[in-house]
C-alpha cells in the first residue's frame, strides 16, 4: 500500500440544480496510485447539500446517492471504470471536482 500526499490535477466544477449534471473526470495528476477525486461542495456560505454518483457518460445523480454536505471537501476512490460524476443539488451551488493521485493507492 502506497500512503503519499494528494497530487492535484485539474479541477473541473459542476453548477448544482435540482437536475442531475455530469462531469467527465480528467486523468488527473500525480505519480502512483489509484486516482482519487477531491470534491469540495461549494465556497464557504454557498453551498447547500448535493449528492453525487460515479459512473460512465450516462450517470445521473439522484437525492438518494451519495451526499456531500455543505462547505464539505472529500477526497473518495472512484469505481474501477468510472469516466464521469455526476451531481445534484438541494440547492443551487457549486462542487468543485479535482482528480489527483496519492493518499492510498
Amino acid at each position: 500500500m502506497n500512503q503519499s500526499p494528494f497530487t492535484p490535477g485539474p479541477t473541473g466544477l459542476i453548477t448544482l440544480s435540482a437536475s442531475s449534471q455530469a462531469l467527465a473526470l480528467g486523468a488527473g495528476g500525480g505519480a502512483l496510485g489509484t486516482p482519487q477525486v477531491l470534491l469540495t461542495n461549494g465556497p464557504p456560505g454557498t453551498a447547500a447539500i448535493c449528492y453525487i454518483k460515479f459512473g460512465n457518460s450516462a450517470v445521473t445523480a439522484a437525492a438518494t446517492d451519495t451526499p456531500i454536505l455543505p462547505n464539505q471537501a472529500i477526497t473518495m476512490t472512484p469505481p474501477a471504470g468510472t469516466t464521469h460524476i455526476a451531481a445534484i443539488g438541494a440547492a443551487s451551488g457549486v462542487l468543485y471536482v479535482t482528480v489527483g493521485h496519492g493518499i492510498i493507492g
